[in-house]
């Protein structure tokens, strides 16, 4: 699986960098993004079609599907990017069913820093 940062790239090394630096500079320039830990703010643009080095996960088969069966397309109008979904013309689509086990997380769990404390607050052990 490879994010979509890196698709059909051969260059990875260059890509990130220019990615951190766009991804910094977007940070610096705008007051609202500096709220947020980079952990949380990566992820949250990524849902609005900014292409980042994560693997986008999700704990709901059926959004996953609905994922597969779509496709996004971001179009360009006067300096701003829209993202839009389209049925997909695939013949075929796939979802990858992964099992974790939170039990398991140290001090890094999904992309967000938890510490073994928060993560026991937040979820029911058996």
């Amino acid at each position: 699986m490879i994010p979509s940062l890196y698709r059909g790239k051969t260059k990875l090394d260059s890509i990130t960098w220019k990615y951190n630096a766009r991804i910094n500079a977007a940070i610096k320039g705008k007051r609202i993004f500096r709220q947020y830990n980079r952990a949380v703010f990566e992820p949250l643009i990524q849902h609005y079609g900014v292409r980042t080095p994560y693997i986008d996960l999700v704990d709901n088969v059926w959004v996953a599907l609905w994922f597969a069966l779509h496709q996004a397309k971001a179009v360009s109008i006067n300096t701003h990017e829209y993202v839009y979904y389209y049925d997909s013309k695939e013949e075929y689509s796939y979802i990858i069913l992964m099992v974790s086990d939170l039990m398991y997380c140290d001090t890094m769990c999904l992309g967000v820093s938890l510490q073994e404390s928060e993560i026991r607050r937040s979820y029911r052990w058996p």
